[in-house]
């Protein structure tokens, strides 16, 4: 505790110095964090058309570990499901290795002789734990949950061997377009559907360990855009009738949640600026919605490309995506909503972070630290092209989408362009 507040006396007179620095110090801390910038690089592409990999897809997951981009699921064109196989492709980083193979594809193997492999699937969930992929729920080619047992799929990337686990009730009932996220050494699991009409806005915490679900309050709204940063879950949703886009969050914190700790948690729905001017992008469907760091503890929500479209019902969505007579209307822009700088409330000396104290002197002397606000990114052009001569993916939506190992980075593959068309393709975003 003593640390503790020998920095915080430290960080009140760095606070203290910086306003009788006046103008300069102004000057400093004046500078607006966002709008971030954002770089587009291919990584890889597939003829759309060829049907041996079948990595022409959309509705599947794509988890990064170490360094690779883990492709599972999903469905290619005339709403049939791929393989079970998942295809890893090496990403371009300094810290890759060069005995690293570019591209890979591994077959369902069980673990155990004549233990059962997961089923194919789509609009599943996905997460990386350690040295495992987890998979959970998805549904088939006709609209209906697979797992029936609700079974948790456990993939080692080192022996490329699957286990099921079967939890004993309580346990989530089976589902489709949910969310999935490492928390702790656990995994956290977040809404989704039931079935073409009903919704369904749980939260769940399963422990690896124990094996063992625990159910979590309800969100307030049901919403397709789902992030988990810093020991929050957020929710995207979208309030047509004010014309804003609302932003909800449940903090969870660090420590494990219990039966006991469960009612310390609640919703709580963040009032910004953006519900007024500007209204922010929107919620939608088909987008992503991912966490990323730019550095010193800074964190921001980045929301791209998607749909603004809603529908009654997952018929009334496929026509939308597979009809030649209609086309979805995908959006191309990239959307920041930043977060609270980390360490605000710090537990050690060490925990303090330039972002937080940045915040603290802007707070001091009268400007906004753009927390819980929306921004447009800017988009920068790059000279090198991809592998097609394309220096951006287009609109499209109902990709694959996760955090590369910086933090800073986005990795996507696939999915539908405007023409209703799946690509086969992977890009690397990073923001600066």
């Amino acid at each position: 505790m003593a640390e503790i507040a020998a920095g915080a006396v430290v960080a009140e007179q760095l606070v203290s110095t910086t306003l009788e620095g006046g103008a300069i110090a102004g000057y400093a801390v004046a500078k607006p964090t966002v709008p971030l910038k954002a770089t587009f690089s291919q990584i890889a592409t597939v003829d759309r058309n060829d049907t041996t990999l079948a990595l022409a897809r959309s509705h599947h997951t794509v988890s990064i570990v170490n360094d690779k981009a883990c492709i599972f699921g999903g469905q290619s064109t005339d709403r049939e499901l791929v393989s079970t196989d998942i295809h890893t492709v090496t990403l371009p980083f300094k810290n890759t290795s060069p005995t690293d193979v570019a591209y890979a594809c591994y077959p369902a193997v069980a673990r155990d002789e004549g233990a059962p492999v997961p089923s194919a699937r789509t609009r599943h969930g996905a997460c990386v734990q350690g040295h495992e992929l987890a998979i959970f729920g998805g549904c088939d080619e006709h609209n209906e949950p697979v797992d029936r047992d609700s079974a948790l799929w456990v993939w080692n990337i080192e022996s490329f061997k699957w286990q099921q686990i079967i939890a004993e009730d309580p346990k989530p009932e089976p589902r489709f377009d949910h969310a999935l996220f490492h928390y702790g050494g656990h995994i956290l699991l977040h809404g989704g559907k039931s079935s073409s009409r009903i919704h369904l806005n749980d939260t769940w915490f399963f422990d690896m360990i124990s094996h063992t679900w625990t159910r979590l309050p309800d969100a307030p709204e049901h919403s397709d855009s789902i992030a988990f940063a810093d020991g929050t879950l957020y929710l995207v949703t979208n309030s047509p009738a004010e014309g804003a886009t609302h932003v909800y969050r449940l903090e969870i914190g660090e420590s494990i949640p219990t039966e006991e700790s469960h009612g310390a948690l609640e919703w709580e729905r963040i009032t910004n600026l953006s519900e007024v001017s500007p209204p922010g992008p929107g919620a939608r469907s088909g987008g992503a919605l991912v966490p990323i760091t730019t550095g010193y503890g800074r964190l921001y929500l980045v929301y791209f490309f998607g749909s603004k479209e809603t529908h009654a019902d997952d018929e009334d969505l496929e026509k939308s995506i597979v009809s030649s007579e209609t086309r979805r209307l995908f959006e191309s822009d990239l959307w920041t909503y930043q977060l609270p700088s980390k360490s605000t409330k710090p537990n050690s000396w060490t925990d303090f972070k330039p972002a937080a104290i940045k915040d603290t002197i802007r707070d001091k002397l009268g400007y906004k630290s753009g927390g819980f606000e929306w921004a447009e990114v800017e988009v920068q052009a790059t000279e090198q092209t991809g592998h097609e001569g394309k220096v951006h993916p287009g609109p499209r939506g109902f990709f694959g989408a996760d955090v590369a190992s910086d933090g800073r980075s986005v990795v996507m593959w696939g999915g539908d362009n405007a023409r209703g068309e799946k690509e086969a393709d992977g890009w690397l975003i990073r923001f600066e």
